[in-house]
């Protein structure tokens, strides 16, 4: 008797983000991850309108690998994107807001680089396309709506366009020292001054 093939479903091929500075918006509606200013923990949705200015640190985010994983940071505040209520993750919905003790984070990066996708994303800029998820299980970060100070939340409709996010990198500018310090070093030249004294002596004769 002839055994049955199984077929097995293609897996995706993970790649690796690189450690740096990003934004994060939104695919569906291209709103961006932003840091409440009014308590610096609250993270919801801003609409940028057009390029976001490097120096404004609210909507800068640190991707730093951790394990198989990475910590998401906030470059404001140095404050990690973490889970607000744990027991909401039964229920299915649960707050993210930052606080002070790291949360690894899973990145299935869906696009990186400048081709068309598997799921027909495509992106000139090469900006990468990814679902930030909860380890272990099937929550997946997404906005509250579609309109700003919409809250960041764990869903678990992983498979919603809204969960997919798109980093762009920020690139660093160099440091400009702007009044480099003024030497305050003092040479002194020290001269020394021999006399020579010549004495005469007479004798009488």
């Amino acid at each position: 008797m002839a055994q049955s093939e199984t077929s097995t479903p293609p897996q995706k091929t993970m790649r690796k983000l690189e450690q740096g500075r990003y934004t994060a918006t939104d695919a569906r509606w291209g709103m961006a991850l932003d840091l409440s200013t009014a308590d610096n923990q609250t993270l919801m949705a801003y609409s940028l309108h057009g390029q976001v200015n490097q120096q404004a640190r609210f909507f800068l985010w640190e991707f730093r690998p951790c394990g198989a994983g990475y910590l998401i940071i906030s470059v404001k505040t140095g404050s990690f994107l973490v889970v607000r209520d744990v027991k909401g993750l039964l229920g299915g919905a649960a707050d993210v807001v930052t606080g002070g003790f790291p949360t690894c984070w899973e990145l299935e990066i869906m696009y990186t680089g400048n081709r068309t996708a598997e799921d027909g994303i495509e992106d000139e800029k090469g900006d990468v396309y990814a679902r930030i998820l909860l380890p272990l299980s099937e929550m997946a970060m997404s906005f509250k709506g579609n309109h700003s100070e919409a809250r960041l939340f764990l869903t678990n409709e992983r498979n919603n366009s809204s969960t997919c996010w798109r980093l762009n990198r920020m690139q660093q500018q160099p440091e400009v020292v702007k009044n480099p310090p003024i030497s305050t070093t003092t040479t002194i030249t020290t001269t020394t001054v021999t006399t020579t004294t010549t004495k005469t002596i007479s004798s009488d004769v």
